[in-house]
Parts: structure tokens; C-alpha cells; sequence
């Protein structure tokens, strides 16, 4: 009688306990990295960039140096920069990294004081010199009304008096400051609708509309301002996209103008063709023979009509 054939044992598949638990692993590791970017938020979009790095006395800037408290009473730092015949006074804001002391900072302060601006920059709580550690979006409101403040008492301007600049992250609380103190002219740089848009933008695999806890939403409060509008953007700006731009242009419907800056990166400095266009912008907005007034709420120089689209990168828009 003929040996009965043995059927080879199989081993069990576990093979899709394997895949499961990969899955299970890959779905963990995911959901620790958005609680980090949660609660570690600051680390994302902070660089708080200290003391130790920078010039404390850069060469041929004129500058008085600055102490004063946000209205929590965290001691800031800044530079006020004066002009012996100013046109304007110019409160500038910097974006979420470095600080006042940086090369490139310099180079713009030397820049905006050709203009005939005296001008008030100052760092953050926990940037540069200033103390503090900033841990709420609102404490970086605080600190840029505190030296809107400051500036206006040393002017002594009304707030609906003094220009604001913003660079970046800095455009979203001068718009704050636009909407709720008001200005007389708004220049932003490189600035977007919100932190939250960059954030949506530039990690698109998370939910951040969600995640985002520092939010610097600017275009409601931008939404309530009516003056004239200086805006410029980098062509090829990775962080803020020229959508974001456009949204933040066409939220504005006072006197504006945009102006690209060709081949440009977020982080690039200025080209000369910007401070020159500004320059024609502010002549239009203050006059050509405009002088800071020494007295809350004397009336500046009128403003002028609006002139037809320029050719090159710029775009102006009247009212409406």
C-alpha cells in the first residue's frame, strides 16, 4: 500500500498584524509631532534671537537708546532714530526673528532715515535686550502699542499721525495697530493675511487652521483701516506666496500701492528700486515739502490724487 501524501503545513500569515501595527506606529508618531507643534508652538515661530548677537553700535546711524515698559510692565528695548527735519515719524516693526542690532536692520534704518523719517524700532519681549519670554499672541499686541505710545508722546502725535511700518510677521500688528489707533500711512513688507495662512501653507500635511494658537489674523483690522497703503512683496517669497499678497492688497480700499520686488526671497533685503518708490508714495501722501508737526492733531500736508498704474512691478489704486 503506497505512503499517503503529506500536505505541507503552511506557517499562519501574520503578515497584516505587521502592516497594522506600522500603522498603528506611523498614526502615533503623527499624532505626537502635531501635540509638539501645539504646545512647542513658540520654538516654530519664534527665533528669539538674543543680545549676544548683533551690533549694539553700528557706525553712522544717530540714535538714542530706548527703555521703556509694555503695559504688563516687561522693561523693552528700541532705538529711536530722529531726523532734524522730518517729514514723518515711523514706527517700525520687525518680523518673528532676529533683532534690532542685525546688519540687515541697520542697513534698512539708515535706508528710512534717507527719507526723511524719524523712526522708533524696538524688539520684542525677549529679543535683543528687551526681557520677557513671549508666550500669547496678545503679548506682542501689547508690546507694539506700547511703543506706538512711546512715540507718540516723544512726537507728541496723535496715533492717527504716525506711519507704521511692519515687516513679515510685523505687518500682521501693524495692521492691528492701523485698524484699531489708526495711521497716517500703513507700509507693509512681506506680509501676510495671517500666521495661520503661512502655517497652512508651508505644513500642509498638518491641520494647522486648527493647531494654530498664534493666529496674528490681520486682515479684519486692516479691513477697518482707510488710509493709504504702501505695500511691497518678494516675487519668489517661500514663506508668504504672492496669493497671500494679493489677499492682503485687495482687503485695503484706501489710496494703495504694491510693489514686487523681482527675483526676491522672504528674507532678502530691500532693492533700491523699493525706497525709491516709496519715496514717491510718501510725497504723494505727506507732500514733498511735508514737516512733522510739533502739535496733536495739526493736519498734515493733503494727500494727492491718485496717478495711473506705473509700469515694472507696481500697481496703485485709489479709493474705492
Amino acid at each position: 500500500m503506497a505512503d499517503a501524501a503529506v500536505m505541507p503545513v503552511r506557517p499562519e500569515r501574520r503578515w497584516w498584524r505587521w502592516v497594522a501595527a506600522l500603522g498603528l506606529l506611523a498614526v502615533a508618531a503623527y499624532a505626537a509631532k502635531l501635540y509638539h507643534m501645539w504646545a512647542y508652538q513658540e520654538s516654530y515661530w519664534f527665533l528669539l534671537t538674543p543680545a549676544s548677537i548683533g551690533d549694539w553700535e553700528p557706525e553712522g546711524l544717530p540714535r538714542e537708546d530706548v527703555w521703556f515698559e509694555s503695559s504688563d510692565g516687561t522693561r523693552l528695548f528700541g532705538w529711536y532714530v530722529p531726523h532734524p527735519q522730518p517729514r514723518g515719524a515711523l514706527l517700525f516693526l520687525h518680523g518673528s526673528g532676529g533683532n534690532i542690532a542685525l546688519p540687515y536692520q541697520r542697513d534698512a534704518l539708515l535706508e528710512l532715515h534717507r527719507l526723511g523719517l524719524s523712526i522708533f524700532v524696538f524688539d520684542y519681549r525677549g529679543y535683543g535686550r528687551s526681557a520677557g519670554t513671549p508666550t500669547t499672541e496678545e503679548q506682542f499686541h501689547r508690546d507694539a502699542r506700547a511703543a506706538l505710545d512711546w512715540l507718540c508722546r516723544r512726537e507728541k502725535l496723535e496715533s492717527r499721525a504716525v506711519l507704521l511700518l511692519g515687516r513679515s510677521m510685523g505687518a500682521t500688528l501693524a495692521m492691528r495697530l492701523a485698524g484699531t489707533a489708526g495711521a497716517r500711512c500703513l507700509i507693509l513688507e512681506n506680509g501676510p493675511p495671517s500666521l495661520t495662512d503661512v502655517a497652512a501653507v508651508n505644513y500642509r500635511w498638518a491641520p494647522m487652521r486648527w493647531l494654530q494658537r498664534y493666529r496674528f489674523e490681520g486682515l479684519p483690522d486692516l479691513a477697518r483701516y482707510d488710509g493709504p497703503l504702501f505695500q511691497s512683496q518678494a516675487e519668489r517669497d517661500e514663506v508668504v506666496p504672492m496669493e497671500m499678497a494679493r489677499s492682503v492688497f485687495d482687503t485695503a480700499h484706501g489710496r494703495k500701492e504694491l510693489f514686487v520686488a523681482p527675483g526676491l526671497r522672504h528674507g532678502d533685503s530691500q532693492p533700491v528700486e523699493y525706497y525709491v518708490a516709496l519715496d514717491r508714495f510718501l510725497d504723494e501722501v505727506l507732500g514733498p515739502q511735508a514737516v512733522l508737526s510739533s502739535e496733536v492733531g495739526e493736519e498734515q500736508a493733503a494727500p494727492q490724487p491718485p496717478q495711473a498704474p506705473d509700469r515694472g512691478g507696481h500697481e496703485q489704486a485709489g479709493h474705492g
